[in-house]
């Protein structure tokens, strides 16, 4: 049935077979995939709100994936859905209104690519257009891939070139997030890391407007915090996808928390070093993956990238740690606290310091009556209470067996002298094993510029007065003056050394308890009782006093020596002759003069002057 021109307003319906008689012979014999659709005009004639299909050939439906009878209740729009373009509802009222031609290419959702189309008029009838597929144009898809794929590759290649490169870890992991940015156009994209089971850091980009979460999670611990998301699996690209409201049913973990921060969405991925250990993690919440991008390349890559990253760096950071860490109390060594002391001044010249050497009274005599266990536990108390009391306005390291030095920042001598003498003061004691331990130390100081101009002069001026302080009677802080000995560390070492070895009397210290166990004894205690050296010496006496005294007069000295001091310390000095044998069975008698006293750290003892006696036959 054909219509007349004066006719053309009004839209028959054709049967099958008089739509293709008058279709394009072209498109008719192409075998190329078409359909024929009828108009559905709006109420004025002038817009095309939809197409009705009418007829499709075999090629069409194999191309829908449909049969032909689904096509007899179906629109455009209700196949193609509402993401059509505009353009196509005007081409089509053109080819069937106005009765033209047009070809053109447009991104074909059903086969994921751009394809060439050509709209065209059934000859003569009003309202209806054939919709013919030239072709799937192959090139163009070829280049949106190629697109995708330069556009990943730069992705990656910027990001390993700022991995690798030589800006600082924190500033690397920065520009790496900033990059990503368009990739998970996220509200919130973060990354921290992980060490020692400890979150100590985290980078993370935020979208203008939103706030940051950025100190929620340092410094708390992964596993306490985070092992319930260490349940949740990941895909085969290493990261996983939820949504929030799931969390409860499928993880069994509570939403409370995130739904506070209006999250919606999260986006995970832990990155693990060799032995699968989860040592950072990268996240995002809120976001949406841009798939401009090849994402199956970039998830794996990145994590290749970043987990060796945070491998290196973890290494770096150990090994420094390793060299500038004191591996006992895990404060600065030597080489640390010189290092960074150094450091601040360089940095800071025009600005007043105070440096600080201090040390334990008496340490040796802590670790030869208690053990090493304990002396390395005062050592650890004392680095402990000096990291607690001077915080972060001051750098302290180890830097000897038992001295510790600290530079107090931008203050002086005035300033910090109340603070000094109150760290001077206080309590150091701990308790070890269920026992309590106490220590004193001895503290100089001194001030730059005044006293040093550089770390070394004025820790050589601090050790000066730490000297002063110990010659003082110890326990005590001294502040550095320009008469201050130079030389007191000879000085005290030859008061100790020198004068207790070449007195000529034998001098021993030893517990008041039965049977007296030896603390010390001088070089001629060992002659007198005809020994080799020290070892030999207590080896001989088994290390205590009362073998000294010949065997059968030993219980009736013993507790004479008892009976003249008492049990008041410090208040009588006791004098008895006793025989004694000597190592090579030598009887001589032995005149002692003893007087007993408390010590903080060995309880009560005897300081005593032993020398052989002669009696006087005149």
């Amino acid at each position: 049935m054909q219509l007349e021109t004066e006719n053309l307003q009004e839209i028959v319906d054709l049967s099958e077979e008089e739509m293709l008689e008058n279709i394009s012979t072209f498109v008719d014999a192409s075998g190329l995939a078409f359909g024929v659709f009828r108009v559905i005009l709006s109420d004025d004639g002038k817009e095309v709100l939809d197409s009705k299909y009418k007829y499709v050939n075999q090629k069409y439906c194999d191309w829908a994936h449909k049969p032909k009878e689904f096509f007899a209740t179906q629109t455009f729009r209700s196949f193609f859905g509402e993401n059509l373009s505009k353009k196509w509802f005007t081409q089509a009222y053109e080819a069937a209104i106005l009765q033209k031609t047009i070809s053109d290419k447009l991104y074909d959702p059903v086969c994921n690519s751009y394809c060439n189309y050509i709209i065209s008029p059934v000859k003569k009838f009003f309202g209806y257009f054939v919709y013919a597929f030239f072709d799937v144009d192959s090139q163009a898809k070829e280049i949106i891939a190629l697109e995708k794929k330069n556009k990943t590759a730069t992705l990656l290649l910027n990001i390993s070139k700022a991995l690798s490169g030589p800006a600082s870890h924190e500033s690397a992991i920065q520009y790496t997030l900033e990059c990503l940015a368009p990739v998970f156009m996220a509200e919130r994209l973060f990354l921290y890391e992980i060490h020692e089971n400890k979150i100590d850091s985290e980078v993370e980009v935020c979208k203008i407007g939103v706030e940051s979460n950025k100190g929620l999670l340092v410094g708390k611990h992964h596993d306490q915090n985070i092992h319930e998301w260490n349940s949740i699996p990941t895909n085969k690209y290493g990261y996983f996808e939820i949504d929030v409201d799931s969390l409860k049913d499928k993880f069994g973990i509570s939403p409370y928390d995130l739904k506070k921060l209006d999250i919606k969405t999260c986006f995970g991925m832990p990155l693990k070093d060799n032995s699968g250990k989860v040592i950072a993690y990268l996240g995002a919440d809120n976001y949406q993956l841009n798939d401009e991008y090849d994402l199956n390349d970039v998830f794996p890559t990145l994590s290749y990238y970043l987990t060796s990253k945070f491998i290196i760096h973890h290494s770096i950071v150990y090994l420094h740690n390793l060299s500038h860490l004191d591996s006992l109390t895990g404060i600065y060594n030597r080489i640390g606290y010189l290092e960074n002391a150094a450091h601040y001044m360089k940095t800071h010249d025009d600005e007043p310091s105070v440096g600080i050497v201090l040390d334990i009274d008496d340490f040796k005599f802590v670790n030869d009556l208690y053990g090493h266990n304990v002396g390395d536990k005062t050592l650890q108390q004392l680095a402990n209470n000096i990291a607690k009391f001077f915080n972060k306005k001051a750098c302290y390291g180890r830097t000897g067996g038992d001295e510790f030095c600290v530079l107090l920042q931008n203050t002086t001598i005035e300033e910090s002298r109340p603070l000094i003498e109150q760290f001077s003061n206080m309590d150091q004691s701990f308790f070890y094993n269920g026992k309590r331990y106490s220590f004193t130390i001895s503290m100089g100081y001194a001030q730059y510029p005044e006293d040093g101009k550089t770390l070394q002069s004025l820790n050589s001026a601090a050790d000066s007065a730490l000297y002063d302080a110990k010659l003082k009677g110890k326990n005590n802080c001294v502040r550095y003056t320009k008469n201050s000995n130079d030389n007191l560390r000879s000085r005290l070492g030859f008061a100790f050394k020198d004068i207790a070895n070449n007195l000529p009397t034998a001098i021993l210290i030893y517990s008041c308890q039965r049977p007296g166990k030896i603390l010390y004894a001088n070089d001629y205690i060992i002659s007198l009782f005809e020994c080799d050296d020290l070892e030999d010496f207590l080896k001989f006496s088994s290390g205590e006093m009362a073998n000294l005294i010949y065997e059968e007069d030993r219980e009736f000295i013993l507790s004479q020596i008892e009976q003249q001091v008492g049990y008041d310390p410090m208040s009588k000095v006791g004098r008895i002759v006793f025989r004694a044998m000597t190592k090579k069975g030598k009887i001589i008698r032995v005149l002692k003069i003893g007087r007993r006293v408390t010590s903080p750290y060995y309880g009560d003892l005897f300081y005593s002057a032993l020398s052989e006696y002669y009696e006087d036959t005149h």
